[in-house]
């Protein structure tokens, strides 16, 4: 991960548009991620606007071709918004409610704080210019190998195929996250749980415990 502000970035970067660039490197190259990065961030200058979308390797080419053969694809996204905080649900209109309908409520209010924080997108819609733009650059490089199955071996000494793994990112999946939709915030709740355990296995703590 690498971020990437402007010059008088500490004073205006409340002001700012926070991007997430994600940044898919062909296996074949051997540039260093941070280099790739201030190439793009000179790319992105030179168009002035930064758009929200998928740039193709092509794409990029077609004005830097030195970047464009290090990369497949490059998204440019708004970053999630943070998860609303659990003592919403003190709130007397909702109390008795199921955890269902809680949950409703929650994705009710998202809607509603999203709708009311993005005048400035609408008016612009998704293009923004780029010295006005505080992004955050995540390189990756997708997996071309198979997933692998792992089998067991039932009562009758049978090898059985019982789960299949994948190395990530994998090829396989790119694109899938983008087509999950669902009412409530699973996905956010599921990167959220990601994150946390992650971050509570690199300090040691006990899996028993939390």
């Amino acid at each position: 991960e690498v971020s990437t502000n402007s010059a008088d970035d500490l004073q205006g970067s409340s002001k700012r548009v926070k991007l997430c660039v994600e940044v898919a490197i062909k296996a074949s190259s051997t540039a260093e991620n941070q280099s790739i990065c201030k190439r793009l961030t000179s790319f992105f200058s030179k168009n002035i606007f930064i758009t929200l979308g998928t740039i193709t390797s092509k794409e990029i080419e077609s004005s830097d071709p030195k970047l464009g053969k290090h990369l497949e694809f490059v998204t440019i996204e708004r970053p999630s918004p943070p998860p609303l905080p659990e003592c919403l649900f003190l709130d007397p209109s909702i109390l008795g409610l199921d955890r269902e309908e809680r949950e409703g409520v929650d994705a009710s209010m998202t809607d509603e704080s999203l709708e009311t924080g993005q005048t400035e997108e609408t008016e612009t819609g998704n293009s923004f210019l780029f010295d006005d733009c505080e992004c955050r650059f995540f390189c990756f490089r997708l997996n071309d190998e198979p997933g692998m199955e792992e089998e067991a071996e039932d009562a009758e000494d049978d090898s059985v195929p019982v789960c299949k793994q994948w190395q990530l990112p994998n090829r396989e999946f790119s694109g899938v996250w983008e087509t999950l939709h669902f009412e409530t915030r699973i996905k956010q709740r599921l990167l959220d749980y990601a994150e946390a355990a992650m971050a509570f296995a690199e300090v040691g703590v006990d899996p028993k415990v939390i």
